[in-house]
């Protein structure tokens, strides 16, 4: 498969998807590669174990999980609890001074965070879809005089499946792949990848992905 574009967006997740969708609303021809398979909704079966080696890309020190990654169309989008948090304006001042990115600030980034805000669906947790230990949590903080309020999630009719991490087989999670996604919606010239690509290789700004390892010497180089 032969394709063309302006730009090759590496990762469907959470970082990679919106860079896709803006471009694409732009104007640009996109292409998106990704490091797995692309599965849909009946697909995620909730057994731990499959879906585990079908959606995780794992990284580990000894038996301590020091990594996961979701390796599939939607990246980490797929396999995370729909948690939502806005950046802190204070982290993204120091952001903006440390790099000398004008605009990068609270107020600069306020539009933009308030329009992901509202395409993924990010509302706060309702009292039907929180837990005993959260009410607890709450009771706590408010006897300690502390702050406390559920977490925003990008959901829509979530069923309390607890199955968050490996897919969730009722589609209530928003994740970049899902059909009613904004990025979804952009049209991507490829979002779907047959085959994800072995090898990726740049050469005077034109990228070719080969979806055949470069064959290697004997001495591995």
């Amino acid at each position: 498969m032969e394709l063309s574009a302006d730009v090759v967006v590496i990762g469907s997740g959470a970082g990679g998807a919106p860079v896709a969708a803006a471009l694409a609303e732009a104007g640009r021809s996109v292409v998106v590669l990704e490091a797995g398979p692309r599965l849909e909704t009946k697909d995620f079966t909730g057994d731990e174990e499959e879906m585990t080696a079908r959606l995780w890309k794992i990284g580990a020190a000894g038996r301590v999980l020091t990594l996961y990654a979701g390796a599939c169309v939607g990246g980490s989008t797929v396999i995370n609890d729909a948690l939502c948090f806005r950046p802190p304006g204070r982290l993204l001042e120091v952001w903006q001074d440390y790099y000398a990115l004008p605009g990068l600030g609270a107020e600069g980034m306020e539009p933009y965070v308030n329009r992901v805000w509202e395409d993924i669906h990010a509302e706060p947790t309702g009292p039907d879809h929180t837990s005993r230990n959260a009410a607890r949590l709450a009771l706590g903080a408010k006897r300690l005089g502390w702050m406390a309020s559920a977490t925003p999630r990008s959901v829509r009719n979530c069923v309390n499946l607890g199955l968050c991490n490996f897919g969730c087989p009722s589609g209530a999670s928003i994740v970049t792949r899902s059909p009613g996604s904004p990025v979804v919606k952009s049209s991507w010239t490829a979002s779907t990848p047959v085959t994800p690509p072995a090898s990726i290789r740049m050469r005077s700004a034109r990228v070719r992905a080969s979806t055949t390892a470069p064959a290697r010497s004997a001495r591995g180089t």
